[in-house]
């Protein structure tokens, strides 16, 4: 099972714990759980941990951008051995509450390229924003393979029982990773020159791993009311290109995206970027790219 060091206050308390070996390997223990907020990242989690324990999901129905804790929440992630989470650039509402050295943060790992934030302007090409970067980053599987190895490298720092394992798991992953990118480029190479729209701008790094067109965004990642302006904007788009689809998120269409199909006839296809429809395991991301490929395909295919 996994188990995290406690931090060492006092020397003496240092020789205290050195003297005692490895700590509980009961991962609900206080000070021992694994704690991943973003589902798509506990998939990633789960599988290099398996064999060694099960990390703990943080439930939220809400924007992880915008996330407002309930009290039994932040007291699971102040207590946690280890946070898994996107950093406080993405997730604010959790930046209070996790302590940074018992934190795993994918906006600060060195070499993930996190692409700038797009403004929501209409197409061909929406303008980016250099201020701010995009968090949707599990959407590139190949950022994510660069992940998994750090990732693991931070497990076995804090569990060194179980660091074998945790690389063993990662050169599987590594392939299972591999081969799942090969195969949705195959499904996407067709599907590259057709226009689109989605409700909120949540696929940039998927459309640039594999070639897809950039699309018309109804909604800002800001999620400020659209002026009519903007509005305006895509419907001469719409007219002028004919998108297949416009893509939503899982859950209830929004009152912005019944009127635009509404008004222009454009189908509606959804999407999951988050995976809250797939249950927690360790095969988790990998049915999470699939159904977002699936979608695409849905979305583009003639």
């Amino acid at each position: 099972m996994y188990s995290i060091p406690f931090r060492h206050l006092f020397i003496a308390a240092a020789v205290s714990i050195l003297s005692l070996g490895s700590l509980s390997c009961d991962t609900r223990a206080p000070g021992n759980e694994v704690v991943v907020t973003v589902r798509p990242l506990y998939g990633l989690t789960a599988a290099l941990m398996e064999g060694a324990a099960t990390p703990h999901l943080l439930e939220r129905g809400t924007d992880p951008h915008q996330t407002v804790l309930r009290p039994s929440e932040a007291r699971r992630l102040a207590g946690a051995g280890l946070v898994i989470w996107l950093g406080p650039e993405f997730e604010p509402g959790l930046a209070k509450v996790i302590e940074p050295s018992h934190s795993f943060a994918l906006a600060q790992v060195p070499d993930l390229d996190l692409l700038p934030a797009r403004l929501g302007d209409v197409a061909p090409k929406p303008q980016v924003d250099t201020r701010s970067l995009d968090p949707h980053i599990w959407l590139s599987i190949e950022r994510m393979r660069r992940l998994i190895i750090h990732l693991a490298d931070d497990l076995a720092s804090r569990d060194p029982a179980h660091a074998a394992l945790y690389q063993r798991n990662r050169a599987a992953l590594e392939r299972d990773l591999a081969d799942l990118s090969q195969s949705l480029a195959a499904r996407m190479a067709l599907l590259a020159q057709t226009p689109f729209v989605v409700h909120h701008d949540a696929y940039q790094y998927f459309e640039n791993d594999y070639g897809l067109t950039p699309p018309t965004v109804l909604e800002g990642s800001d999620h400020l009311p659209v002026s009519a302006r903007h509005m305006a904007e895509v419907y001469r788009e719409v007219e002028k290109a004919s998108p297949a689809c416009l893509l939503v998120e899982t859950g209830q269409p929004g009152k912005l995206a019944l009127k635009f199909t509404g008004d222009t006839g454009v189908r509606m296809v959804v999407a999951d970027p988050l995976a809250r429809d797939i249950p927690p395991g360790p095969d988790l991301y990998q049915a999470a790219l699939e159904n977002i490929a699936s979608a695409f395909e849905t979305c583009l295919k003639p």
